[in-house]
């Protein structure tokens, strides 16, 4: 496991989540106005919906980003936190942030 790889690839994914996040927030600031038409008002609060869930998918992501980096630093990175078993290449090269194996994953 070549963890230089994987700390840049956790780095890489950190910017791209905050980079979408600061993209989303202007629209969150345009739907703070709501309009007196209620059909258009049901479309704002919709899009509110969707708006708020991203925001917190986003810091639910960087939050497992950071966490995985710690890791990294601490020389746990790779480690299942749950049995203590390799977490898996295979697993990390799609998810670079897991911190359990797959049967944690799946308990």
């Amino acid at each position: 496991m070549d963890l230089d790889d994987f700390r840049q690839r956790l780095n890489e994914r950190l910017t791209q989540v905050l980079v979408r996040n600061e993209q989303a927030n202007p629209h969150l600031r345009r739907l703070l106005e709501m309009p007196a038409d209620w059909g258009e008002r049901e479309v704002i609060l919709a899009d509110r919906a969707l708006l708020d869930g991203l925001d917190t998918e986003a810091r639910a992501e960087l939050a497992a980003i950071r966490t995985a980096l710690e890791r990294v630093e601490d020389g746990t990175y790779g480690t299942c936190a749950g049995c203590g078993a390799p977490v898996g290449d295979t697993r990390l090269h799609f998810l670079p942030f897991a911190i359990t194996c797959l049967r944690c994953a799946q308990r």
